[in-house]
């Protein structure tokens, strides 16, 4: 069947990572990218457990999902940057100076990374 295929593109990646690296111009084989697409295997077996199938696909449903969060918080941001420009510009000009300044201050603000720097 198929599996000819992979063992033979198995067989390729171990033989090139035993050629010796003076062949090479950047002194080491590259094949890192093909060892990753090794992992392409693992599709096969979602194809025979119908329960990872599933939790997969309801994965793959959710993103659709998710990018209409990011959107929403992006436009969220985006009016609070503009709030926060008109009332802090003068106070801390450093990091209320434009918007993308001042989105990163509330990015910042809400992960709590180096808050105490914007107090």
């Amino acid at each position: 069947g198929e599996e000819w295929k992979w063992n033979n593109f198995d067989f390729f990646i171990v033989v090139a990572c035993y050629l010796p690296a003076s062949l090479f111009s950047g002194g080491e084989p590259p094949v890192a990218l093909l060892r990753l697409l090794r992992l392409a295997r693992l599709v096969k077996l979602f194809k025979k457990i119908p329960q990872l199938q599933m939790i997969v696909m309801g994965l793959a449903g959710g993103i659709k999902s998710i990018g209409y969060i990011v959107i929403l918080l992006l436009l969220v941001f985006y009016l609070y940057a503009i709030v926060g420009i008109t009332i802090f510009r003068t106070n801390d000009p450093w990091h209320y100076r434009d918007l993308q300044t001042t989105m990163l201050t509330l990015f910042r603000a809400s992960t709590l990374e180096d808050w105490t720097d914007i107090m």
